[in-house]
């Protein structure tokens, strides 16, 4: 089990998220605490790329919706956090690498097949299919184009559809 904490504070308020990865069965179970009482609970898989994790709750009478965000620090292997209020950042680390919700509200509205061929297609597969090609040596240029094709669109696929699973995650199940 390992354990992080975060803390912060909004409008005199002591805001404090505790995350704990479980390693069996693998979850993610984050708990927060508004000066010191639990307010709210989640649960989560350790399988994400990324995630967010929102409570709505009480400060002040005004319902508030505290967002934790977690994903990689821009190039490092490290992850990083974000406590966002209403969604207005409020600590964490600025440049962390997390989608815009925004973009991925449009993307949505796009649809998964604008995003293979953007995102899978482009981005991964026909690049990945390249070194796949070079690498396995096919010896007639049939073979070639072959090899080159279903790599590509096979490579592409598999990675478009576990990102789009991922931003639907974390994204797509508060709309």
């Amino acid at each position: 089990m390992k354990q992080k904490s975060f803390e912060t504070l909004y409008k005199d308020k002591k805001i404090r998220i505790e995350s704990l990865k479980i390693n069996f069965p693998p979850k993610i179970v984050e708990t927060c605490y508004i000066d010191g009482a639990q307010v709210g609970k989640n649960i989560s898989s350790v399988f994400r790329q990324f995630y967010t994790t929102r409570f709505v709750v009480a400060i002040e009478g005004i319902n508030r919706e505290i967002e934790l965000r977690m994903s990689a620090k821009p190039y490092s292997l490290k992850s990083g956090h974000q406590i966002l209020v209403d969604g207005d950042f409020v600590s964490g680390d600025i440049n962390l690498q997390f989608p815009d919700p925004k973009d991925v509200d449009e993307q949505f509205k796009k649809g998964y097949l604008n995003f293979f061929l953007k995102h899978g297609l482009v981005r991964m597969g026909i690049p990945m299919g390249i070194i796949v090609t070079l690498l396995t040596q096919p010896d007639t240029f049939a073979k070639i184009v072959f090899t080159f094709i279903f790599n590509s669109a096979f490579i592409g696929f598999v990675f478009s559809m576990m990102q789009w699973r991922e931003l639907k995650r974390a994204f797509g199940e508060f709309k």
